[in-house]
């Protein structure tokens, strides 16, 4: 069976996407930019910066609760919950200023940052400790 030049033309577009696509995973964060919902998640994937902060927290969540007993991953789950919002609080309006809002990506820097950190340690000791999060220490 021989393939027309015309049929080729989809298999080919397909193959050549494909490392862009695996490319845009690999630099992207661990959700679909296409579905992201709040100025906190855009801000995620228009800075590679803190698209990989975002990528290593999904990574080491995984081996974490990987390496945890079911209590001790429980726990990490019920806090990864309260983190997420936490990160999701860096677009909030100041409190001093309702007109002023938060620098949303210096903010992110510093959450994303201190879950790695978080997260990095619960991997190491193989045992979940509430960490003291930024805004509540």
């Amino acid at each position: 069976m021989t393939l027309s030049r015309s049929a080729l033309v989809p298999v080919i577009l397909v193959l050549g996407l494909a490392p862009a696509t695996a490319r845009a995973a690999a630099t992207g964060p661990s959700f679909d930019c296409k579905r992201a919902a709040t100025r906190v998640e855009h801000e995620i994937c228009r800075k590679p910066y803190l698209a990989a902060y975002d990528r290593r927290i999904a990574a080491l969540y995984g081996e974490a609760l990987g390496v945890l007993d079911a209590e001790d991953a429980d726990q990490l789950r019920t806090d990864q919950r309260l983190w997420l919002k936490l990160r999701d609080d860096c677009n909030y309006q100041t409190p001093e200023n309702p007109h002023a809002r938060t620098d949303v990506e210096g903010c992110l820097a510093d959450v994303l940052m201190f879950r790695v950190n978080a997260l990095q340690k619960v991997v190491a000791d193989k045992k979940f400790s509430r960490p003291c999060h930024p805004q509540n220490c």
